[in-house]
């Protein structure tokens, strides 16, 4: 044996304060690519669904409108259908004069 070729030293005790950072992990093109179609679908399909027509948002929308149609609340029907400047608060006229206004009839 050859005395002149030393052994390789033993490597040097590691001494690093941290941890090495964890090396990035990278999607493939087709995986991005898939994924923004599957968020298009999802937008597709919920765009479709909430602006499409249901039979059932038609049937509330007329029960709705024969709601309406039923005609004054009970209190505006009970009201005074004659009205002038003395069932105010004050019970005085407002200085109007009421000679020259045009008299209006009560709704029917």
């Amino acid at each position: 044996m050859n005395a002149s070729v030393s052994a390789p030293a033993p490597p040097p005790p590691d001494l690093a304060l941290r941890a090495r950072p964890p090396s990035p992990k990278r999607l493939s093109r087709k995986v991005i690519f898939a994924g923004l179609i599957l968020a298009g679908m999802v937008i597709a399909f919920a765009l479709v669904s909430g602006l499409s027509e249901r039979p059932d948002r038609r049937g509330d929308a007329a029960e709705t409108a024969v709601g309406a149609a039923g005609g004054p609340p009970e209190s505006i029907q009970q009201a005074s259908a004659d009205y002038d400047a003395r069932a105010l608060i004050g019970g005085e006229p407002l200085g109007l004069d009421t000679e020259r206004l045009p008299r209006m009839a009560p709704p029917n």
